[in-house]
């Protein structure tokens, strides 16, 4: 909570050093401090109070957390304003373009347009960039930049989840059930924490955020409901084409260093948006827009969920929540619905997938006309593509398609589920080699694909071979256009649809086969060819050898071998500009039968309690790493 607390006022720096200073800069843009003061002000909680005050008395009397005390961390009273703290920084965690938008500003004058509109793709046979708008990506100004963005790739969570309830038909007890696992960057400890509490005897269990003293994922005995990220485009950036001294307010910010020094930073507002390039009168500037929106108090409305009584009780109470997420709601009678929660701008002018002078909000979308009442008996969200309205940046369907070729074949109990759950099965390999083996050479490259079973689990020397060949034929498709941006793009492309992939669909009708460094015209069987040539010298290695996951603290951790990749059911995502090493996983997995008492079940990647020789330091880690 101290570290949350910090990270989201840009305090870093006071305990860990100027080497945070940059990420300071960019979450005092924000001005979340403010910001919360304010909302408290506006919902004044006794449930805050009383929730500070339990935190408060808690930390002097329990024993200093054993990172507090090798760091040398003062923990500092928790305010009831502080939990709003934790809701704008998770709103602006979540968001889905900046880093895209923030490259297509890297890239101004220096990449071809028509190479940008052909690399991002919201779904297979989409593009995020239409036609007429690949002129557009010729204004867009090549300025100065006053943070260094680059430390976001650091600190900000890449989301991704999966959601899926099985109705009573499909239920091997007659009963519906609820899964839930949604994907975050690792920590240790885990992001959740589990709970059970009794208000009015009203029994609501499952997991918490520390800081927020709410269910965010759970059950009562009439609903159930669970979170994944929505993928929602909230923040856009405006090219200004003149700026103007009189249009903006500045505000200036003292951060503190440990060790004593201190370093002033101007920001300049302007109808709460903040100028994140250099301001020079009269010049070209970058608008950043952050669509944050805290307007009705969420204890209320956990209240309103909490007593409903069956999903379209509680879908009003969801749609207003401040964060914005996909909402799986399940009631006991086997209803099953989804719907956006939180705010996202109604957009006019442009997309708002690139920086435009163009771009305007005129009020926020209605998530009703978002909710989505399923009639088969089954629901699945698996970040697919659900609209423009919501974003162009969608994960690959791989996953979805997974959930759909296997849920509606059989009947389902909670041991099965937790198998699902578990599925390392690539359907991405599996759909792409389809259009790939033909072009391979005939060698043990092409005999190893030809006779897997498209398993990543640990022991697969062919889930280390395909991950290699994927990202050497990526490297081989995209470098020679992107030159010097190729890990640019990677960097911030691993969880939406590949444009490798769609390459793949598309064939020889993509440009981008060809190696605009020769003067042939190569073909995708030439590019595969050489690919194929090149990963056949590599020695076999089992993928846990190179996909470990690490767990624990500093110098007392551990690595496990670990499963799957970025678009398996259990997702193991990889930073692939870097290595293989796991950096995004189910960040907890849920499952809840909602029978008479319902019964749920939890798996973290650890366990729940800070200090490490503590006996739930780790207390759930065996569950999770089964395999």
């Amino acid at each position: 909570m101290e570290i949350m607390k910090r990270f989201a006022t840009g305090r870093l720096s006071e305990v860990f050093g100027e080497k945070f200073l940059e990420i300071d800069k960019i979450m005092r843009l924000f001005n979340f401090k403010k910001l919360s003061k304010e909302t408290y002000e506006k919902f004044p909680s006794i449930i805050l109070e009383d929730y500070s005050k339990i935190i408060n008395e808690e930390t002097k009397r329990m024993k200093k957390p054993f990172l507090s005390k090798i760091l040398k961390i003062e923990l500092e009273e928790w305010k009831p304003s502080d939990t709003y703290l934790i809701f704008y920084s998770l709103i602006f965690d979540l968001n889905r373009n900046l880093k895209q938008e923030l490259f297509f500003l890297k890239t101004a004058g220096k990449v071809k347009p028509e190479v940008l509109s052909g690399i991002f793709h919201p779904a297979p046979g989409k593009k995020c960039i239409k036609k007429e708008e690949i002129v557009l990506l010729k204004e867009i100004p090549e300025v100065e930049l006053s943070f260094n963005f680059d430390i976001l790739h650091n600190f900000q969570h890449w989301g991704a989840s999966n959601g899926f309830g099985i109705g009573k038909t499909l239920s091997e007890t007659g009963n519906p059930f609820l899964c839930i696992d949604p994907h975050l960057s690792k920590s240790t400890p885990p992001n959740w924490y589990l709970a059970k509490v009794k208000i009015d005897g009203r029994e609501i269990c499952g997991a918490t955020i520390p800081g927020i003293p709410a269910i965010l994922i759970g059950h009562t005995e009439k609903i159930a409901w669970g979170f994944t990220s929505s993928l929602a485009d909230i923040i856009d950036l405006k090219i200004i084409k003149s700026l103007k001294r009189e249009d903006f307010q500045k505000r200036e910010e003292v951060i503190k260093i440990k060790g004593g020094k201190e370093v002033k930073v101007d920001y300049w507002e302007r109808d709460g948006d903040v100028l994140i390039s250099k301001f020079e009168e009269g010049k070209e500037g970058i608008l950043l827009k952050f669509f944050r929106d805290i307007s009705i108090s969420p204890f209320q409305l956990f209240k309103e969920i909490y007593e409903s009584e069956n999903i379209y009780q509680s879908a009003p109470g969801f749609a207003n929540l401040p964060i914005v997420l996909n909402c799986i709601l399940l009631d006991r009678d086997g209803n099953l619905g989804h719907i956006i929660s939180g705010k996202i701008p109604k957009r006019t002018g442009a997309s708002g997938f690139f920086p435009s002078k163009e771009i305007q909000w005129d009020g926020s979308i209605n998530n009703y006309e978002l909710f989505t009442k399923y009639d088969r008996d089954y629901i699945i969200s698996a970040n697919e593509e659900r609209g423009e309205k919501i974003s162009l940046s969608w994960c690959a369907p791989y996953r979805y398609r997974r959930l759909l070729e296997l849920i509606p074949k059989k009947k389902w109990d909670f041991e099965d589920l937790k198998e699902l759950q578990r599925d390392v099965h690539s359907k991405q390999a599996e759909e792409i080699f389809k259009i790939l083996l033909q072009y391979f050479p005939e060698g043990k490259l092409k005999e190893r694909f030809q006779n897997w079973d498209f398993s990543l689990n640990i022991n697969s020397e062919e889930a280390y071979f395909f991950e290699t060949f994927y990202y050497k034929l990526f490297e081989n498709l995209l470098e020679d256009e992107l030159g010097k941006f190729y890990i640019e793009y990677l960097k911030i492309t691993p969880l939406s649809y590949p444009a490798l992939d769609e390459a793949i669909l598309e064939g020889d009708r993509c440009p981008l086969w060809d190696d605009v460094n020769t003067p042939q015209v190569e073909k995708m069987s030439n590019i595969v060819k050489k690919t194929v040539e090149e990963v056949e010298k590599a020695k076999p290695i089992k993928w846990g050898k190179v996909h470990k996951l690490k767990i624990g603290y500093l110098f007392l951790s551990k690595k496990f071998p670990y499963p799957g990749d970025l678009n398996t059911i259990n997702l193991g995502g990889f930073m692939p500009e870097i290595d293989f090493k796991v950096v995004i996983l189910p960040s907890l997995r849920f499952i809840v039968e909602m029978k008479e008492k319902p019964y749920c079940h939890f798996e973290l990647p650890g366990g729940q309690s800070e200090h490490i020789f503590d006996k739930n330091s780790m207390n759930f880690l065996r569950d999770f790493l089964l395999n």
